[in-house]
């Protein structure tokens, strides 16, 4: 009986060898998959910056400022849509001694004023934010916010 099998040091060698090139192969596998990957969500982003372009969106002033207040459970806010495209609603943000959010369906056509009132119980408001929105897209670079509010008359 005279068998002949592999040294233990080329069955290492050969081992090796057939991990490094399987390692290679996942990994190029998967640096492919993460371009597309990182593609797709470099795309999305653009889309949802381009539904924003345009959106502008201020509080109405006039000579005695802003036209906004807070009532015993309400804020009211005039908002303008000068020259920007068409906002399908807000999304509202309240800081103060506790947070309150909600989106608001009310629509608002460019050239338009419209006064938009929010619903709360909170007794101390810093800072109320509208973010405008787009179809389903917050355009959160477009906010508004207001830090003083007058109690309304």
């Amino acid at each position: 009986m005279n068998k002949k099998g592999l040294s233990p040091l080329l069955a290492t060698i050969i081992l090796i060898v057939v991990s490094v090139g399987l390692g290679a192969v996942v990994m190029s596998w998967g640096e492919n998959y993460i371009e597309q990957q990182a593609k797709f969500v470099q795309a999305s982003g653009k889309s949802e910056l381009a539904l924003c372009e345009g959106v502008s969106i201020k509080i109405v002033s006039t000579s005695a400022g802003q036209k906004s207040c807070r009532g015993q459970d309400f804020i009211e806010v005039f908002v303008e849509n000068p020259t920007g495209k068409p906002v399908d609603g807000f999304y509202y943000n309240i800081i103060g001694e506790d947070t309150s959010s909600q989106k608001i369906q009310q629509s608002i056509s460019r050239g338009e004023v419209k006064k938009i009132t929010i619903q709360t119980t909170l007794k101390k408001i810093e800072l109320v934010k509208l973010t405008p929105v787009i179809g389903s897209t917050n355009c959160a670079e477009k906010s508004i916010k207001i830090e003083k509010l007058k109690t309304c008359e």
